[in-house]
Formats: structure tokens, sequence, C-alpha cells
């Protein structure tokens, strides 16, 4: 009797032995299984954080190369639509000439169309030594002789410019007959140029020397061409109160004077 109760003591307390040990097993799996899923959730975080830093480094880096490009195609446009924007009334005024290598705004008989067309032309440089240039034309088998002046403070300037025909400009097959201009160095107060009293007729006159001294092109310019042309003109040394005028006539019929300056 007495061995069997210790038996049965023997059998509860192996029991309650057996379920102490299942206990902490489920304990320390459950919390492995909790730091585990924590780890796993901090990665997926700390992925998904790096994924949108990068595509806000992405969208940035996309957004300022556009900025750039945006930029840059604006120049381009601003360079090329400065001709265009040249204003009717712009510098008809010889006290108020354009700078040196601003657009004028003028008109020019076209043979193809047969009427007057819209152009713009600008000063480009201006160098009080010509010398070369009119041995050049003179020495082309030109018709006029550029004859040294009498005077020996009359000298030869040269004048460096350009013109631009719009992109409706009137041309044939072929592309645009171009001519150069009948440019003018002239005061502003439309008095001729004079020395110590003396008043000196043809100064300021311009001769046409592009083919001579820039060369013949190979072909025509096209409606959107900008063309260079060169000239050469007798001048007081050392006279700088001057400008160049182009007389042209307007739509309707009507002569009308721009003016570049000089220096």
């Amino acid at each position: 009797m007495r061995s069997r109760s210790y038996s049965l003591l023997a059998a509860a307390l192996c029991g309650i032995i057996c379920l102490n040990i299942c206990a902490c097993s489920e304990s320390k799996n459950t919390g492995g299984s909790a730091v585990n899923s924590e780890s796993g959730v901090q990665s997926a975080s700390d992925n998904k954080t790096e994924e949108s830093s990068q595509e806000s480094s992405a969208e940035s880096n996309t957004e300022e190369s556009s900025e750039e490009s945006n930029t840059e195609e604006s120049s381009e446009e601003s360079k090329s639509e400065s001709a265009a924007n040249a204003d009717d009334d712009q510098y008809t005024d010889p006290y108020s000439p354009a700078p040196l290598g601003e657009w004028i705004k003028s008109m020019a008989y076209n043979p193809e169309s047969e009427k007057q067309e819209v152009i713009y032309w600008r000063i480009v440089n201006v160098d009080p030594d010509a010398q070369a240039s009119v041995d050049a034309y003179n020495d082309g088998n030109n018709f006029w002789i550029l004859e040294q002046p009498d005077e020996d403070f009359i000298k030869f300037y040269e004048v460096d410019y350009e013109i631009k025909y719009p992109e409706d400009y009137t041309a044939s097959d072929f592309g645009i007959t171009s001519s150069s201009l009948s440019l003018s160095a002239e005061k502003p107060n439309g008095r001729g140029f004079e020395k110590d009293g003396t008043l000196y007729l043809g100064v300021g006159s311009t001769t046409d020397v592009t083919k001579d001294t820039l060369g013949k092109a190979e072909g025509y310019p096209q409606p959107g061409d900008t063309v260079k042309f060169r000239s050469v003109y007798t001048m007081i040394e050392g006279e700088t109160d001057y400008v160049f005028c182009l007389e042209y006539k307007d739509l309707n019929d009507q002569r009308v004077s721009s003016y570049a300056a000089s220096h």
C-alpha cells in the first residue's frame, strides 16, 4: 500500500516537471519569433526609406537636368529671336543710334517679290586702318580705283556689318540674291565733315569690298541666314562724332533712315 502511494506521488511529480519544461520551451520560441518579426519589419522599413530616398534623388536630378536643358534652349531661342524683336521705330534718331552689335529693323527692295521687305542689319566692327582692304579691292579688277586722299589727315576706315534675312523673306529656288547696303558715315547733326573751317566733300561715303576681302560665298543665302559684309570709307583721322546711316523706303513709299553707332 505504501509502495503504491510512493508510485503515485512520483508520477505526479514527473508530470509537474514535464509541464514546466514545456512552458519554458514555448516561452523561448515565442520570444525568438517576436524578435525576428521586429527585425523583419525594421529591415523592410529601411529598404522602403532607401528606395524613397533614391527615387527622390532621381526625381531631383531629372528636374535639375530639365531646368538646365530649358535654360540652354531659352538662351538659344533668345539669341536667334533677338533680331526679330527689333522694333519698327527703333534707332531712327541719329542722336540715339543702335549700339555696336545691336540689330536694327529696316527694309530693302527684294527683286524676287519686287517690293520692299523687312531685313535686319547691325554694325559688328569698325577699324581705322583699312589700307589692306583698299589694296585688295584695287587689285581685284574692279571698275573703280580707290585713290588715296590728298590730305594726309583723311584716312580709309573699314566697317564690318551683317544682314539677317527673316524666315519669311521671299526667295527664289536657289536662294536670295543678296546685295550690300548703301551705308554712309554721317554727323548726327546732318552737317558734313570739316577741319579747321574747311568742309571736305565725299568723306563718309562707303565702297563695298566684301568680295575682295571676305571672299565670295559658295552659295546663295536662304531665308533665316545672316550674311557678312565689309565696306571702306574715308574719314578725318581721329573723328569719332559720327554714325552710320541706312536710308530706305517703307511700305508706304516713305523715306526712312535708321542709325548705328560707329564706336
